[in-house]
């Protein structure tokens, strides 16, 4: 059987990101109007219930929970990327880092990409909701020390990703870079000891599982794929080279296998390994497409800008329609985050690069 060794293009890496983004763009907002709910923070076999008995019952509203439920895996396709893209960019052209340039570059990018929507995101607190936000979160945000501190007091929600990869930027410096791959190993067996330490000494009438919500928050709860990434990005990685059917069947067997593995909680940890699979699969049919292939990628280039518009126009959304129906999703919600992003992307470009 032929091989074909597996590396990225940058085409392919922003096809990737492309995807991801489609899909977290509607997870952010179908996971407030659907009944479903993602084993994201911390595992609940309830929300697999939940979504086998959509499952069952198909109606109109199906993608709705699909979204909901699967969608967040678009993260980890982003965290493999960023390790996968510091092995490129830092140890292929072997790079000699320095702390404070390395760390201190990332947080600027992070922070000057940030800065603008969440000063947005004060004034519509502020001056048009008549709300008050305590100083001491601002301080944590703008640090990026949420995550460690009070992850449940992060707003808008899903900033906390940037607290995130500055973690995961400071273990690669210390931990990753130009190390041998048997330390990525006994990282991920602390992160699995961790992990596993949370479920067992949570309390199941816990509200929010602080334990696991508080890991998942941090880079503790997201070593396995962004290890992965690095490794993938290190390695020459062959696999037999299989027809466009057969990629297609493996992203739709792999999709439900997801589902399957979100039964159990010891499965549940290992789905990111599965979601990276189906991502490299999904790379594979899209290729060959075009038109679609090149839609991907433009969406890839602007994901960073599209996942800081997200909060803004998903309460936009459900403030002035909040409907269920794909079509006005698309029409009022999706398309208009699209815009917002692509100007955005404008005027960042015109402010700091």
């Amino acid at each position: 059987m032929d091989l074909q060794t597996i590396k990225l293009s940058q085409k392919e890496c922003n096809m990737m990101r492309g995807v991801a983004i489609f899909f977290i763009i509607f997870h952010h907002l179908t996971r407030l109007v659907s009944e479903c709910r993602a084993n994201e923070f911390f595992f609940k076999l309830n929300n697999t219930n939940v979504f086998f008995t959509k499952l069952i019952n198909l109606d109109a509203t199906f993608w709705l929970e699909v979204s909901t439920f699967l969608g967040w895996f678009g993260l980890v396709v982003f965290i493999f990327l960023s390790g996968y893209g510091l092995v490129c960019k830092y140890e292929k052209n072997d790079v000699e880092l320095n702390f404070k340039s390395f760390v201190g570059g990332h947080f600027k990018k992070l922070f000057s990409l940030m800065i603008i929507p969440y000063l947005l995101y004060l004034f519509l607190v502020f001056v048009l909701h008549d709300k008050t936000e305590d100083i001491s979160n601002i301080f944590y945000q703008l640090t990026f020390l949420g995550n460690l501190v009070a992850p449940s007091s992060i707003y808008p929600d899903i900033y906390w990703f940037f607290g995130l990869m500055m973690q995961l930027y400071i273990c690669y410096y210390f931990l990753f870079y130009k190390k041998r791959n048997r330390l990525m190993l006994y990282v991920n067996i602390l992160s699995f000891i961790v992990l596993f330490s949370c479920f067992f000494f949570e309390k199941p009438e816990a509200r929010h599982f602080a334990y696991h919500s508080y890991a998942f928050h941090n880079s503790i709860g997201w070593i396995l794929p962004f290890t992965l990434g690095i490794l993938y990005g290190r390695n020459k990685i062959s696999l037999p080279q299989m027809s466009y059917l057969k990629n297609l069947v493996l992203v739709l067997v792999g999709g439900f296998s997801l589902v399957i593995l979100n039964c159990n909680v010891y499965t549940w940890f290992l789905t990111p390994v599965l979601a990276i699979f189906v991502a490299l699969c999904l790379n594979e049919v899209i290729k060959p497409i075009k038109i679609i292939n090149s839609a991907f990628a433009y969406l890839g280039i602007l994901s960073a800008f599209i996942f800081c518009a997200i909060p803004h126009m998903r309460q936009l959304y459900l403030n002035l329609n909040g409907s269920k129906e794909f079509l006005d999703v698309l029409l009022y919600y999706f398309i208009p985050t699209i815009i917002l992003a692509i100007l955005y992307m404008k005027f960042y470009k015109e402010l700091f690069v």
